[in-house]
């Protein structure tokens, strides 16, 4: 191998080396998003769960009339929230 072919070489192996980076630094970021997204729907599903057991104790008798629009409140309220 002659000197040009060396350096070639090199800058390829730089080239591919750098990519690589890339594409993890890539997973990375999307790794990061998904625990964000899951913190959101945990923290949604947390006061979707209050909301239910409280309703259940103060309205034992009327909860099938009032339960489901209770739950669509909450989660119209955080759609708006999102906005």
């Amino acid at each position: 191998m002659n000197k040009e072919e060396m350096e070639k070489a090199k800058e390829e192996a730089y080239w591919k080396g750098y990519i690589q980076k890339q594409k993890e630094a890539e997973e990375i970021c999307k790794t990061c998003n998904y625990r964000k997204k899951y913190k959101e729907v945990k923290g949604r599903l947390e006061k979707i769960i209050k909301e239910c057991n409280k309703q259940i104790a103060e309205n034992e008798d009327s909860i099938l009339e009032i339960f489901p629009q209770k739950i669509l409140n909450i989660i119209e309220g955080e759609k708006k929230v999102e906005k």
